[in-house]
């Protein structure tokens, strides 16, 4: 299983469907080879910080055991790179124009009867959440073989579709190169 490519999953990821989400208006104001450039620029912005979060995974990487088998150290960052991407993902939901899409934490403060209370309980629930699945990862890995393989199937399944990104940014590389020099 190769860690950058799962580093490179999710980024991209959720960089597909927040340009998917904006490239209509681009498209409606401007031409297609604005949107094309626009495009390249999201993919290659991706690509930067797939290696700025695959540097920061490595070096959490050094904390683990070294007695650990690589399999088990691969599959415990792994299931971090997810649970991180998770939380993150989770977290710029709240941050979308509210005509596209009304946050769930919005939705249940303001609909709550007591605002404060609703709160103070999502804000527990993060509190508790996180730590738990901040330490199931390396639990799992500890613990479970039936969890490293899992983790490095799914690896290997997220391993094509990254491939696939690394394409597109690739392609989306050699359009901002084509469009500065012409």
């Amino acid at each position: 299983m190769n860690l950058f490519m799962v580093c490179v999953f999710p980024i991209h990821f959720w960089a597909a469907i927040i340009m998917f989400l904006d490239l209509s208006w681009v498209a409606e104001r401007t031409d297609t080879w604005d949107a094309i450039g626009y495009t390249s620029y999201v993919l290659n912005i991706a690509f930067v910080d797939s290696l700025i979060f695959f540097i920061a995974v490595v070096i959490l990487g050094l904390l683990l055991p070294w007695r650990w088998e690589e399999d088990k150290r691969a599959a415990v960052l792994s299931g971090y790179v997810l649970v991180l991407s998770f939380w993150v993902i989770l977290n710029q939901l709240n941050f979308f124009p509210p005509d596209s899409y009304t946050s769930w934490t919005q939705t249940v403060i303001q609909e709550g009867g007591h605002p404060l209370r609703y709160g103070v309980m999502l804000l527990a629930f993060t509190a508790a959440a996180v730590p738990v699945t901040a330490i199931l990862p390396v639990w799992g890995g500890y613990r479970s073989e039936k969890y490293v393989k899992k983790v490095s199937q799914v690896g290997e399944g997220i391993t094509l579709l990254s491939g696939m990104y690394l394409i597109l940014d690739l392609t989306g590389f050699l359009v901002i190169v084509w469009r500065n020099l012409v």
